[in-house]
């Protein structure tokens, strides 16, 4: 079964856009705050095709996301865990980027193996790679030093953890470019 948000239609943000992809929807929790982010695209345009955006919500709370705390030991029981997120014909890679506000300066994007021993990545399995980089991204990060006026972003002991991480959505940004829409739960 696939898992479509027709609240959210695609979408692609020019290179230099503070991006969020998803509507402006009050979180349940009062503390939740979505963290504005640069889109990834090189300097030649926007993707021709995009992909379907992938969605991160627990069933009966739409646009809220899921912790990245929840990618652990055991699948978590999101809408359409098991959905195959990658299964258009020749999709085998993508390439993850990290451009959190406050670190210009951090280059971060990992090549990601799409298909499994049992086919194609599933939404779980996506999520549990996001929140994996996440957790490396934060532990690299931590030591450097964030710009003046976005020193709210810090991450790492003294700042933002991977347990405060919410992931709201996985969009394609350019070609096989990804990027996470991520809250934050202060």
């Amino acid at each position: 079964m696939s898992y479509s948000n027709p609240l959210h239609p695609a979408s692609v943000p020019s290179s230099s856009q503070v991006y969020s992809l998803s509507a402006p929807a009050k979180f349940a929790l009062p503390n939740r705050r979505r963290v504005p982010q640069r889109a990834f695209a090189p300097k030649h345009g926007p993707p021709q095709n995009p992909q379907p955006t992938i969605y991160y919500d627990y069933p009966g709370f739409q646009h809220q996301g899921v912790p990245m705390k929840a990618f652990g030991a055991s699948e978590p029981a999101i809408v359409g865990a098991k959905d195959a997120v990658f299964a258009k014909p020749g999709v085998t890679r993508i390439t993850f980027h990290i451009l959190w506000p406050g670190y210009p300066h951090v280059e971060w994007y990992r090549s990601v193996e799409v298909n499994t021993k049992t086919g194609p990545m599933t939404r779980a399995q996506l999520g549990y790679v996001v929140a994996g980089n996440f957790m490396r991204f934060i532990e690299k990060t931590q030591y450097e030093s964030t710009n003046a006026a976005e020193r709210h972003w810090k991450v790492g002991a003294d700042g933002i953890r991977l347990e405060n991480l919410v992931i709201l959505s996985v969009w394609n940004t350019y070609e096989n470019s990804w990027q996470a829409e991520i809250a934050v739960d202060l």
